[in-house]
């Protein structure tokens, strides 16, 4: 997911957004087995934008027995409203 829209706060000299990240997890037998959304918000400094490069990871936990999954995850982007959807399947 490409963000476009960073905020430079200059008393901290560090740059941020806020993502929604929306994340469903449907079990094997096509029930909702979790429904989550969440503000974040990413803060990085000039040396952490260029360590970064095109790379940052969001952790999410997951909570759940073991079984088959598949898991439908929206991050949006509040500054400017883009979004990026994807779907994995995840064994636990």
């Amino acid at each position: 997911y490409l963000v476009t829209t960073l905020v430079l706060d200059e008393k901290s000299k560090t740059y941020s957004t806020r993502i929604k990240l929306t994340v469903r997890v449907i079990d094997a037998a096509g029930k909702a087995a979790l429904e989550k959304e969440e503000l974040r918000t990413v803060s990085v400094s000039d040396d952490m934008l260029a360590q970064l490069g095109k790379t940052y990871a969001l952790e999410f936990p997951l909570q759940l027995p073991p079984g088959k999954y598949t898991a439908q995850v929206t991050l949006e982007n509040t500054a400017d409203k883009s979004q990026a959807r994807k779907e994995i399947q995840i064994k636990l």
